[in-house]
């Protein structure tokens, strides 16, 4: 059983550093939770007030018809979508490293773009390079660089967010108790 707290640890910094972005980007989030089968880890998942993958499959569709064809309105906030999308995505591989550095503000962190992660990354990076002229290869880097940076000044929220899921009988976490946490951080006011 330590092997999978360990893992629950892990995990719970990784999906609070999505709620953090997540916050932090102007979104919302309506809950995470770290599913537990047979006594292993089987799945985490954190819902946002709007839904990444449905989101960019309509947007995708949308650019399918060319994306210089859209009205300046709309290209624009296709752009701040991916650049939301990007930012909350990099948060849990960038708290997970964090927290596994043990912390520690000098080293160079191993940052694990993976699984869902790692594809809405690529496909954001790709797409903000071919259609934003403010964004080039560099941005990536530069932007992992920033949210590194939050992450670590922002660090007693994603603790708390953490204990909570960790601590939760269910390992589960609502926006309220979230928002709450945000709220005693000074993240936001109610």
């Amino acid at each position: 059983m330590q092997e999978i707290g360990k893992t629950i640890e892990y995990v719970a910094f990784h999906e609070s550093g999505h709620i953090l972005l997540a916050y932090l980007e102007g979104d919302a989030v309506l809950r995470a939770e770290i599913q537990i089968e047979e006594g292993q880890f089987k799945h985490a998942e954190t819902e946002y007030t709007e839904d990444a993958s449905t989101t960019l499959k309509e947007y995708e569709f949308t650019l399918l018809f060319g994306y210089g064809g859209l009205p300046e309105q709309q290209k624009q906030l296709v752009l701040s979508h991916w650049h939301k999308v990007l930012s909350r995505s990099l948060g849990g591989p960038i708290a997970e490293a964090y927290y596994a550095s043990g912390m520690n503000h000098a080293c160079n962190l191993e940052i694990a773009l993976v699984g869902g992660d790692g594809k809405f990354v690529d496909y954001c990076n790709k797409n903000l390079i071919k259609h934003d002229p403010d964004y080039n290869e560099n941005s990536l880097d530069r932007r992992i660089e920033e949210i590194t940076e939050s992450v670590k000044q922002h660090w007693g929220i994603v603790e708390d967010l953490s204990k909570f899921l960790c601590e939760s009988k269910i390992f589960s976490i609502d926006q309220t108790t979230i928002e709450n946490i945000l709220e005693k951080h000074g993240l936001i006011r109610r």
